[in-house]
């Protein structure tokens, strides 16, 4: 009889010790003032470090226990904080998207998104090379003469083609005259002449 009493004492003793560790996990009397009673709990100061608060007017001890978050292996804080884990995995790409990038030199690319991340990944896409070129600004040759106008040409942004059209009305109307030729006409008494041809 002694023995179930002696062992019924003990479960009672050890559920009491329980109760009044688990409440001073939030509730804490203050030795400087015995009349108040600490209501501490868990704060997140949302800067990566938390605290426990009481919220007791007057406290002379509101914040204890700052610190970092310390996260366990599931992604919880003590303070109650998760924090959201990835688990490592294989990218899977799919569905790839033709980024209309092809030039008359290069194939164009296209990209995926991991089904399960947002990493992505660009490969070539054969075969799309185009025969069409983008040319860049036509820039004027400075060519023409009295009589016609002149050109201008643009080059392609990515290979030498070029193309070359006439400037419309920039013909110059001045004549220009070189490689002037003697005439073989000079006399006893006036100098001979020579004539030259517009270009």
């Amino acid at each position: 009889m002694k023995k179930k009493f002696l062992i019924v004492f003990m479960l009672v003793v050890g559920v009491l010790s329980g109760i009044l560790c688990l409440t001073a996990c939030t509730s804490k009397i203050d030795t400087q003032d015995p009349t108040h009673t600490h209501n501490y709990q868990w704060v997140d100061n949302g800067n990566g470090t938390h605290k426990q608060h009481c919220s007791v007017s007057g406290c002379a001890e509101p914040d204890i226990n700052s610190g970092s978050h310390n996260y366990d292996t599931s992604g919880v804080c003590i303070c109650g904080k998760t924090e959201s884990i990835v688990e490592a995995h294989i990218h899977t790409f799919t569905n790839y998207i033709y980024n209309n990038d092809a030039t008359c030199v290069d194939d164009g690319t296209e990209t995926a998104k991991c089904k399960l991340c947002d990493k992505t990944d660009t490969r070539i896409k054969a075969n799309t090379a185009t025969s069409e070129h983008v040319f860049g600004n036509y820039s004027y040759n400075n060519d023409a003469t009295c009589g016609k106008d002149g050109t201008e040409t643009r080059k392609c942004l990515y290979c030498d083609e070029t193309d070359t059209c006439t400037k419309k009305n920039t013909a110059t109307g001045i004549h220009t005259f070189l490689n002037y030729v003697y005439n073989n006409d000079a006399t006893c008494v006036d100098d001979g002449t020579e004539t030259a041809k517009c270009k």
